[in-house]
This record gives structure tokens, C-alpha cells and sequence, in this order.
């Protein structure tokens, strides 16, 4: 991703970025048959004269995602709130290959299956294209507690339904070589962060957020799930080392984070701990690497 910051003045900046939103890089196994019965199948496997019953497995990859190119703007109302607002398109590709494998159950006398003989392989290729639009309003406020200025901040980000175009090799709901789709609902986002400074160079940082993915049509929902809704809680330390001297300050942080996933109604929790350092230089430049290690 990339992310500029232009400012025009001490109260004004314009930013212009693009960074990905969801990435998909995914291969799915079914491990169990499927069965069709003599009585519909086609195939004469060996040549007696018998229609023989036929199984069947489905192997899906999945790649691709949704990225975001954003604009922004920037500014102040007095000393003491700053707000912003971004705007963002969104937009995106995917593939979806999908694999039917059919095999022919071979029976011992008993009437239990000993063995599956491959038969064939067909497959499909799917290409999704996705559009949409969203906005974000970002609200901080500083404080005067325990003779330290401390941040108050709020936010909230929604995303218009996503548009959902379809370029199939072949689709089972028509016989045509494009489909368009509107998903159910858009994404929407709220956030909460409280930063306390307990001197000038060292606090701690506290945010927390709720995160309403899309809903998509269950003629694209080949798992018929939709992405998860997210609700996040992140806290952290800072500490920062100026030298006046020579006009540049080194920033250190450390961060816990517990992420949770709720698909449908089956909960999935992230925690993991975040590292980082940045420099501040010519007062309105900086540059911070990070790493971050965790479990799911």
C-alpha cells in the first residue's frame, strides 16, 4: 500500500492513498463422497451393460480481494478538536476455480465400498469484479486531566452495497456469460481511542472497534457465509525520545491485541502482540516500522 500526506498549512492537509481491504489466497478440499445412484447415472464403467453409481468430490481455489484508493482531508476548530473525513473508492478482482472430480465406488460382496476409481475431472472458472463507494468522519478531542493533555477520539466509516459483476466460463442460474450482483448491505465501522500521557514522552493507548462487513447474495456465496463481523480491543505503551538538537524524535511502542470473528454465530479470536519504532523529522515528516506476532 501507499499513503501521501500533503499539508497546506499548520490547520489544513490533503491525503491520497491506496492500501487492500480483504485478501483472499485460498484452497478448499471437500473430503467427503458424494453419491449419485445407478438410476441417474450415464456411465457404464466396464462395459457390462450395468450403469454404475457414481461419486464425487468438489475442490475449490480462491484469490484475489478488495482494495481501497482513498482521498482525504484534514483540519482543525481551535487548539483542541481535529477532524477529518475520507472518501474512498473500492474496488477489486477475485477468482474462483472450482474442480468436480468423479470417480466410479467399487463394492466386495457385502454391498461395502473397497475402493474409488477416478473417472474425470471438469472445471470452472469464475472471475468476480467488485465496485463501491465509502465515506469516513474522524473526530479527536484533547482534554486537560492530571496536568497532561490527553485524546479523546471517535469515528465512523460506511460503505455503500458492493457491485458484484460476474465473467463465468459457464453458471447454473442462466445461460449467459455475465452476471451482475448488488450485495444485501454494505460495510459499516465505529471506533472508540483514548490516549493518555502520563509525562511528555511516555502514555498509553487504548481502542476499541466494531466492524460490520458485507452481506452478500446467496448465488455468490459458494459456502453460504459471509465474512465475519469483527469487534477489535487494542491497547498499548509508548515512549519517545527527542533531541531538540538535532530536530528529530524516536518514537517506541508496544502493543496487545485481541481480535474476535463472528461467522455465523461462531466465534474466532485473534490475540497477538505488535512492536514498533518511527522517527519524526522537519516536523511534519515521519517514518515507523513495525512487527507484530500472534495466534488465531
Amino acid at each position: 500500500y501507499f499513503s501521501f500526506v500533503f499539508p497546506f498549512s499548520d490547520k489544513l492537509s490533503l491525503g491520497l492513498g491506496m492500501n487492500p481491504l480483504f485478501r483472499c489466497n485460498a484452497e478448499v478440499k471437500e473430503l467427503d463422497y458424494n453419491y449419485i445412484g445407478a438410476d441417474q447415472s450415464n456411465v457404464d464403467y466396464n462395459n457390462d451393460g450395468i450403469l454404475d453409481p457414481l461419486a464425487y468430490k468438489t475442490d475449490y481455489n480462491i484469490n484475489g480481494g478488495i482494495s481501497e484508493f482513498h482521498a482525504s482531508l484534514g483540519s482543525k476548530i481551535g487548539e483542541n478538536v481535529k477532524w477529518g473525513v475520507k472518501f474512498a473508492k473500492l474496488f477489486g478482482t477475485s477468482d474462483r476455480s472450482y474442480f468436480l472430480n468423479m470417480y466410479v465406488p467399487q463394492y466386495n460382496q457385502e454391498g461395502s465400498i473397497t475402493n474409488y476409481l477416478f473417472l474425470n475431472s471438469s472445471s470452472e472458472v469464475n472471475e468476480y469484479e467488485y465496485s463501491s463507494y465509502s465515506y469516513k468522519v474522524d473526530i479527536r478531542s484533547k482534554l486537560k486531566l492530571f496536568d497532561n493533555s490527553q485524546v479523546i477520539a471517535f469515528l465512523f466509516e460506511k460503505a455503500n452495497p458492493m457491485k458484484i459483476k460476474v465473467d463465468a466460463d459457464f453458471n447454473s442460474i442462466e445461460n449467459v456469460d455475465e452476471l451482475s450482483f448488488i450485495s444485501n448491505s454494505g460495510y459499516e465501522k465505529y471506533g472508540f481511542g483514548l490516549k493518555m500521557n502520563i509525562d511528555d514522552e511516555f502514555g498509553f493507548i487504548f481502542e476499541t472497534h466494531q466492524f460490520n462487513s458485507f452481506k452478500s447474495p446467496q448465488s455468490v456465496n459458494i459456502f453460504e457465509s459471509n465474512n465475519p463481523d469483527i469487534f477489535s480491543l487494542n491497547c498499548g505503551l509508548y515512549k519517545k525520545l527527542s533531541s531538540k538538537k538535532r530536530n528529530y524524535s524516536t518514537n517506541m511502542k508496544i502493543g496487545f491485541y485481541n481480535k474476535l470473528y463472528d461467522i455465523e454465530s461462531h466465534e474466532i479470536s485473534d490475540i497477538g502482540l505488535t512492536f514498533g519504532i518511527g522517527v519524526e523529522y522537519l516536523s511534519y515528516n515521519s517514518f515507523d516500522v513495525g512487527i507484530k506476532f500472534g495466534y488465531r
